[in-house]
């Protein structure tokens, strides 16, 4: 019954450990991801290394991600606070890997985002999508003129963006290890 126990306890906690999977950044038809960001007044105090100069934020993926052998396309859509929210921007992106100038790479939201939170979704409709290397989030909040606005930003790398949480299940198992680990010591 003990070896029992030590074996329902060290497979419980290499599970436990284990459970999480590492993140990935490359999306097939039908995949894709939320991404869910906050930027910090304190620290996130930079100039977008964008075109957009208006008020409102932008998400800037130029040269930081790669798609499939010939075509990808792929919807970006834009929300305030939640991804349950009706999308204040949304657009259709066709690149195709003959003419790079058909992929665009930056997407302004006029008007978004001034309390520095907000929700990007990305959903791949065909072809393969591979986030590399991340992605910069900015938004220009109003001055009293054009010369007077602030700029926040910030560069999330495809691991901050798609690391996941391990799933609550994962914790309740890693701790029935732990739990049977005990009780078979206290039996000794």
């Amino acid at each position: 019954m003990q070896k029992q126990l030590v074996l329902l306890a060290i497979a419980g906690g290499l599970v436990g450990t284990v459970g999480a999977t590492p993140y990935t950044s490359i999306f097939t038809a039908g995949e894709g991801f939320t991404f869910e960001f906050s930027l910090s007044p304190a620290t996130d105090l930079s100039a977008p290394p964008s075109t957009h100069t208006g008020v409102g934020g932008t998400i800037w993926m130029e040269n930081n991600f790669d798609f499939g052998p010939d075509t990808m396309v792929f919807r970006i859509e834009a929300f305030e606070n939640s991804s349950a929210e009706s999308a204040i921007f949304s657009r259709l992106v066709t690149c195709d890997r003959f003419d790079p100038a058909t992929c665009e790479g930056q997407w302004a939201v006029e008007g978004a985002w001034q309390d520095l939170q907000g929700v990007f979704r990305l959903t791949v409709v065909s072809g393969v999508f591979d986030l590399f290397n991340g992605c910069w989030i900015g938004v220009n909040t109003p001055g009293n003129s054009p010369a007077n606005q602030q700029s926040y930003g910030r560069f999330f790398t495809s691991e901050e963006m798609f690391t996941p949480v391990p799933e609550p299940s994962t914790y309740v198992i890693g701790f029935m290890g732990l739990g049977a680990l005990i009780l078979s010591r206290r039996r000794k």
